[in-house]
């Protein structure tokens, strides 16, 4: 969970932090160069990799700027806010498409609730432009403490303050036509209201809470397919009318907590589940370790829990629910190893496990029972133990410093990247000595050395020009025929000094033959078939 800016005791703040569930650990946000401005009453969208701040409010004047943070990479980049970004706001709203940040509407003062606006933008982070939304007649009226949603390929804003009261009207933006479509006004709309929540559940949005002309707590369910509204559910456990709460969607239940009663000047720390299906309401823990009652917190669904955080009065506390006390987050196993698929979850409230899952996720490749963690680490080029490495060893060593691990590598101790093997008996021609091959290779450009083949007790060196043999095909080119043309015969070490250094922009090349028993070996194969010893030794 990331946090961010906001109100502080004193001053609003251009720090946060990024919290671990898992570690319950905190670490901050970067505060280097193109952090933005202190701000409070801003949005914040995640797109996937980055957390996108805009707007709000800074020293009594309101903004049109903000920044995009990456949380791997600890560091902000600014976004655009030259003449084609929205006009300073704040109690604005934005949502994430996909591939866009999309702000609207909000109040253009920083302590006016009056001024409000029917204009907004579409941020395009990966070409960091934006475009105006259209503010022509079918957009929403002004308003601001509203709120949005993003489903099935449009923006829902509904609700708000467009003069200091409420509104129970709202559109649809559809960011491809740049059109707006009026949401519902007919049976079944809720009373108009503001400061409440919205979230996404199932393709619909549900709204709730809220400060509204009375009447009973009641929210509504609106379907944007059909343009129609069907009311949430006030029978038993309701939770009290509160607004400036939070909320969050589960996938299959909403989350309320929070906020402050709509009755009296309470704060709350109760919230209520609100199960989309059964159209019913249970009422969240009020046991150990439940926050202090606050206003204006921020709440996140991390896939089994609801976190809390902060809030008025300013606080630096927070708490984790979850919505199934015993329950759990169990993993398909598609390939039966014990180990699920992390990316393929589902929530088992009573702590149960079905059925082709498993308690324990981590399985890189849910596909192949031989990959998984703890599994043996073979020479295949793929991660069989799930440890992020590729064909490692147990310590990960390479010995002979030729980039292949010391598990694969068919000569461990002598080097040979390109692990040419050419009988293919599983020893690489770097080390075979019983494969007919004279492993040669350069250590600089003054000297050549070559593997000890068994059988030779000697050897035969040629040296020639690279041009030349470029030019002409010749491999062993007379001694004296040009200034790198040279052999050694019956060499009984296996390297030595090259008898003609290159000249700059020269290249010499050389090749070894063995001698057993006074018989000469070949100078092996070209692409064309057997090369031609024209000078051959003595």
């Amino acid at each position: 969970m990331i946090v961010w800016g906001g109100a502080g005791p004193s001053t609003a703040l251009n720090s946060g932090g990024l919290y671990s569930p898992s570690t319950d650990g905190w670490s901050p946000t970067s505060l280097g160069p193109e952090v933005p401005i202190a701000r409070s009453a801003q949005t914040a969208v995640w797109t996937g990799t980055e957390m996108i701040v805009w707007g709000g409010a800074v020293d009594g004047s309101c903004v049109n700027s903000g920044g995009r943070y990456s949380p791997v990479a600890n560091r902000w980049r600014a976004t655009n806010s030259s003449a084609s970004a929205p006009s300073a706001r704040r109690l604005h709203t934005a949502v994430w498409t996909g591939h866009e940040m999309i702000v609207w509407g909000g109040n253009a003062e920083a302590y006016s609730y009056g001024s409000v606006l029917r204009t907004g933008g579409r941020y395009d982070p990966y070409t960091d432009t934006w475009t105006p939304t259209n503010a022509g007649p079918t957009a929403p009226s002004a308003r601001g403490i509203h709120t949005a949603v993003f489903t099935n390929g449009r923006m829902i804003v509904w609700g708000g303050s467009p003069d200091g009261y409420y509104t129970n009207s709202g559109g649809r933006y559809d960011p491809p036509t740049d059109t707006w479509t009026p949401t519902s006004v007919a049976s079944g709309v809720p009373q108009g209201r503001f400061s409440h929540t919205a979230v996404v559940a199932d393709g619909k949005m549900i709204v709730w809470g809220g400060v509204s002309g009375g009447g009973p707590n009641i929210g509504g369910v609106y379907d944007p397919e059909v343009d129609s509204w069907t009311p949430t559910s006030t029978s038993a456990n309701v939770p009290a009318q509160r607004f400036d709460h939070a909320a969050v969607w589960t996938g299959t239940d909403m989350i309320i907590f929070g906020g402050i009663e709509s009755s009296g000047p309470n704060l709350l720390n109760s919230g209520g589940r609100y199960g989309l299906a059964t159209s019913s309401w249970a009422p969240t823990s009020i046991g150990l370790n439940v926050p202090t009652p606050r206003r204006y917190p921020t709440a996140v669904w991390t896939g089994n829990e609801m976190i809390i955080w902060g809030g008025s009065p300013t606080t630096a506390t927070g708490g984790r629910y979850c919505a199934c006390p015993s329950g759990r987050l169990v993993y398909r196993d598609a390939d039966a190893d014990g180990y699920g698929d992390t990316g393929v979850a589902v929530s088992s409230c009573d702590g149960g496990i079905p059925t082709g899952y498993v308690a324990e996720g981590l399985d890189c490749n849910d596909a192949s029972q031989n990959v998984h963690p703890g599994a043996f680490e073979v020479c295949n080029g793929f991660d069989d133990d799930c440890d992020g490495l590729v064909d490692e060893s147990a310590s990960g060593e390479d010995v002979d410093g030729d980039l292949v691990h010391d598990l694969c590598d068919n000569c461990r101790l002598a080097f040979n990247a390109t692990q040419s093997d050419i009988d293919h008996d599983g020893q690489g021609d770097a080390c075979d000595l019983n494969d007919g091959l004279i492993f040669e290779w350069r250590n600089d450009k003054t000297s050549v050395s070559w593997q000890a083949e068994a059988g030779p007790t000697s050897f035969n060196v040629y040296v020639g020009d690279l041009a030349v043999l470029r030019a002409t095909g010749v491999y062993t080119q007379i001694p004296g025929a040009n200034a790198l043309a040279a052999r050694v015969c019956g060499q009984l070490a296996t390297g030595m000094g090259e008898p003609g250094v290159p000249a700059p922009g020269k290249g010499s090349f050389s090749l070894v033959t063995g001698l057993t028993n006074g018989v000469e070996g070949s100078l092996g194969l070209a692409t064309s078939g057997p090369r031609t010893n024209a000078n051959p030794c003595p």
